[in-house]
């Protein structure tokens, strides 16, 4: 999680996602729930078990096992990227799963805001607004 150097007030107020595509890539997982995969594969005008077995793998986790929780597969290769991003831009941004829709307001690390456009702006104008640039 974050360390003292981002509060959830500076995460909070102002924000605004620049579609970046940062958060899609890399090492980590997106854990799907059963709500998101049926919104991805209506979205994708696929059955359920056939998204289930085309873009999602076993969670390494067994608590999200327990609850019936699935990750999205990464991109094939050494990218690590999410299956779902193309030209920076989410395939199904309008279906995205819940973990992907929360970033950062829920959930955040340090690494994954020092690469976010929108984060990076944001203190950016925070600091030209206290006087601090």
């Amino acid at each position: 999680m974050c360390d003292n150097s981002c509060s959830d007030h500076d995460i909070l107020e102002g924000f605004e996602c620049l579609c970046c595509g940062h958060c899609c890539r890399g090492d980590g997982f997106v854990r799907v729930s059963r709500e998101d995969i049926a919104h991805m594969a209506e979205a994708l005008h696929i059955h359920v078990s056939h998204f289930v077995a085309l873009y999602t793998r076993d969670p390494e986790v067994s608590w999200h096992a327990k609850y019936g929780d699935r990750w999205l597969i990464d991109h094939a290769g050494d990218s690590l990227d999410c299956i779902f991003l193309e030209d920076n831009k989410c395939l199904l941004h309008d279906a995205k799963p819940r973990q992907c829709k929360e970033f950062p307001m829920i959930w955040r690390n340090q690494a994954m805001l020092d690469d976010c456009a929108g984060y990076q702006r944001l203190m950016r104008l925070k600091k030209e607004r206290d006087g601090l640039s």
